[in-house]
């Protein structure tokens, strides 16, 4: 079942039978920006400024466009007209979190916290990536929460992402283990998870993860550079050179790609690669 996004939720919280919520959360979704805040001025006038989704969908296309503190002050006005709905202010500790406001951000979410009426996982994830970028000891605990309260892959990336950077590689491992076994899982948490097999030496897992990542996305970069280094290891330079090739479509800046593509094309004694 697709879980609703944020817009959609309060679009159908709002909604009423003579409402144009859901047209004017039609005209967000399509990217119909000037017809979208057309009607939602429109809408504002005739309630006296009062209509909490015109607001709402207002904060959210500044947010996009990256109007970050022009967007907070749309989900404020949210806030005033509805102090119980938790989904402005986390919309609030978002944007805050972007601006690098950090520890606001944190605060932000702890607001919506008190007022959720169930375990979010969204406000437990949120609170891990604040309390990670200032060093809380608390992002394992509120990742660990987002996980059980149904975060899903962004959940169990988060998490494991937390407990390796205390070191503890073993739990890191478990929990990637566990999101790739029941969730369906992007390129980025597959090729993760696969850097880390083989970091822990696991090479046919890590194989097998690397391969699946890149079969999703065959220029994700991480992936490409742990496969290419597996191949090196076997001698299998062509095969090294095609995923090296990949990584540096995807960044052609990257001096380790760069660095191991000299390294295959020593090995198979091209020393002068000229493209063709």
């Amino acid at each position: 079942m697709r879980k609703q996004s944020s817009v959609e939720k309060l679009c159908t919280n709002d909604f009423k039978n003579d409402s144009f919520n859901w047209l004017l959360y039609a005209r967000y979704v399509r990217g119909e920006n000037t017809l979208c805040l057309e009607l939602a001025d429109r809408l504002q006038r005739d309630a006296d400024n009062k209509h909490r989704y015109a607001h709402y969908i207002k904060g959210a296309m500044l947010a996009d466009a990256g109007r970050y503190q022009e967007a907070v002050e749309k989900y404020h006005s949210c806030i005033r007209l509805q102090p119980q709905d938790p989904d402005p202010l986390k919309q609030v500790a978002k944007c805050l979190y972007k601006q690098g406001r950090t520890q606001l951000a944190l605060e932000a979410y702890l607001e919506a916290e008190k007022i959720s009426k169930h375990p979010d996982p969204d406000i437990y994830c949120g609170l891990a990536s604040c309390a990670a970028c200032i060093s809380d000891p608390r992002d394992v605990s509120w990742a660990r929460s987002a996980l059980t309260a149904g975060g899903g892959e962004r959940a169990a990336s988060l998490l494991a992402a937390r407990l390796l950077a205390r070191g503890d590689m073993k739990d890191a491992l478990a929990v990637y283990e566990h999101a790739v076994t029941e969730y369906s899982c992007g390129a980025d948490t597959l090729s993760a998870a696969g850097a880390l097999c083989l970091r822990a030496g696991l090479p046919r897992r890590a194989f097998q993860l690397l391969g699946e990542a890149l079969s999703q996305q065959p220029t994700q970069h991480a992936a490409a550079m742990a496969l290419a280094a597996m191949l090196l290891q076997h001698r299998d330079e062509d095969a090294a050179l095609a995923r090296l090739k990949a990584a540096l479509t995807a960044h052609p800046a990257c001096v380790a790609a760069h660095s191991n593509l000299g390294l295959a094309l020593f090995s198979k004694k091209k020393f002068i690669a000229v493209d063709k």
